[in-house]
């Protein structure tokens, strides 16, 4: 007796890690799921794919969730009888169901308890089963179950997995997939591994990093002497964290144990500062009021990168150059973001106006998108009182900027300007250019045409594509030179053909495509990114 109760102890302590992963991997298909499903109709595109079609996600989502993660996913998936290819895909609303009951009602809330989907056939299968025996056979279903709603999601989207931590080692049980499809799913085990490390200052996974160019992460032996994990993606990068990493720099830490590091109260005072940071950035919300996903997902990426204003639905960057207009819009969306007050959001609305002819965003679809994201049926333009900023209104709103803008600083030094892609290597002239672009007052090459041209240079930096340069050479009547104080290049044309190594012929007979709505949209991004940069720090 005495063994089996050691025996369900040992078990039911299992169970408390299970249950961690199982509430990790969750959260993220939470997270995702409700990004999809309201903000990028999943469920229309869903419903609109053919039997056939959703049967080819389904198997894809189905055999990575049963191989890749361990040997024994087999077995969870015995417990999942319900979760067969063909009911997920025969009728849409199967999956479409499963994906929103792993949704919570209050999505700013973590799900704190596994959610383990009922199945009554097996429930009486295993009513006479040890109570903490039952615990592992749901625990085991719903890992299942989430894993591969997981991948058929990200199977739909064509992604790879991000986010996901999961302790079992990898194994292979795809001896009836064909060779080929064997191959492709090997090419995203690689990535996914890839992706659990990452830069510790930039954030990059190492997979990013390969794709970029750059060389495999590098890591800290001292760290790695006392059992802890820090890698760089670059020296810079190395530098950085070494002298301001955050929260704390890496000089306070480099190989020490947790005993030995940086006093309770520093890291306090990290922590203090870094909650401030958020604060001032997103307001705690009103207990009334429930923010939208479509409003959660414009959170996340203004944390992502503070130092632009507001991100609009056509993926352009919307940043205020005037300080006055951009305290203005500030204390509007911390109003807004707080309580969906409707002053606030038309008051954003009128801000952004003037300037939404520059992103290419008409004012009726801006306000949809606002609506969509506080929930409001219209926008009532006619509101013209807004409530006087208060003074702690106003210091939080400077403090907001301040610190976007230094964050900015940390996280994306020049994001407008390029890398060159591996295997091409700048002319002198041009490497020249780059360091000029990469440092005050943050010159572009600037004419009526800057859009074109912003697009263009993107191309020739990163792969050195001459018919690309060949064109932005014609284009350019004049280029505003390096030297900070003095004005205009005598030779532009010289000043180019030395940079992208161009010959007369080339110039006669190489022609490029015109830039694509994309590379113009990433352009708007550039252009909006630099003048804003180079208005705070000139």
């Amino acid at each position: 007796m005495r063994a089996i109760n050691k025996a369900d102890n040992e078990f039911a302590y299992g169970l408390t890690f299970r249950a961690k992963d199982i509430l990790d991997l969750q959260n993220d298909l939470a997270l995702k799921a409700t990004q999809r499903l309201h903000c990028d109709g999943l469920e229309q595109k869903w419903r609109s794919l053919t039997s056939v079609q959703r049967r080819e996600f389904c198997l894809e989502g189905l055999f990575m969730a049963s191989t890749v993660y361990g040997r024994d996913m087999d077995k969870r998936r015995c417990w999942c009888p319900d979760l067969t290819l063909d009911s997920l895909s025969s009728e849409p609303d199967t999956f479409l169901s499963l994906l929103s009951r792993h949704v919570p009602d209050n999505l700013e809330c973590k799900i704190a308890e596994p959610i383990v989907i009922e199945n009554v056939a097996l429930n009486h299968f295993l009513q006479h089963a040890p109570k903490v025996l039952l615990i592992g056979y749901q625990y085991d279903r719903a890992f299942y179950m989430s894993m591969a709603l997981w991948r058929i999601l990200l199977a739909v989207y064509g992604e790879t997995e991000d986010g996901v931590v999961i302790r079992n080692p990898m194994g292979d049980r795809s001896r009836d997939i064909p060779s080929d499809l064997k191959k492709s799913f090997a090419a995203s085990r690689a990535i996914d591994n890839q992706a659990k490390h990452y830069c510790r200052t930039c954030h990059k996974t190492a997979d990013i990093i390969l794709v970029d160019g750059g060389a495999a992460l590098k890591r800290c032996t001292k760290c790695a002497a006392v059992g802890r994990r820090v890698e760089y993606c670059s020296r810079e990068c190395q530098i950085k964290d070494w002298k301001k990493g955050e929260p704390i720099p890496h000089k306070e830490i480099c190989g020490k144990n947790s005993q030995e590091g940086p006093s309770r109260v520093d890291l306090e005072q990290y922590r203090a500062t870094e909650a401030r940071f958020r604060d001032d950035l997103i307001p705690a919300p009103s207990p009334h009021f429930q923010r939208s996903p479509a409003l959660l997902k414009q959170m996340e990426r203004l944390q992502q990168a503070p130092y632009y204003d507001y991100i609009l639905d056509n993926n352009t960057a919307f940043v205020l150059n005037d300080d006055s207009e951009r305290q203005r819009f500030i204390i509007a969306r911390r109003r807004a973001l707080a309580n969906g007050d409707v002053a606030s959001v038309s008051e954003m609305c009128a801000v952004m106006k003037p300037y939404l002819r520059l992103y290419n965003v008409s004012l009726l679809k801006m306000a949809q998108q606002l609506c969509n994201e506080f929930g409001l049926a219209r926008l009532d333009h006619t509101v013209t009182t807004i409530r006087p900023p208060s003074k702690e209104e106003l210091e939080q709103a400077a403090r907001a900027i301040a610190i976007a803008g230094e964050r900015g600083t940390k996280t994306q030094p020049m994001p407008w300007v390029p890398k060159p892609a591996p295997g091409f290597q700048p002319t002198t002239a041009l490497a020249r250019q780059i360091d000029f672009l990469n440092k005050p007052p943050y010159f572009d090459y600037v004419t009526q045409e800057r859009e074109t041209m912003i697009a263009l240079r993107r191309r020739v930096i990163e792969r050195g594509h001459k018919p690309s340069a060949a064109m932005l050479f014609n284009l350019i009547p004049m280029v505003l030179g390096p030297a900070h104080g003095n004005g205009v290049v005598q030779d532009p044309e010289r000043q180019i053909m030395d940079e992208y190594a161009l010959g007369p012929e080339d110039l006669l007979y190489l022609e490029a495509p015109e830039p694509t709505l994309e590379e113009m949209m990433r352009a708007r991004m550039d252009i909006a990114a630099s003048d804003s940069w180079r208005k705070r720090h000139s």
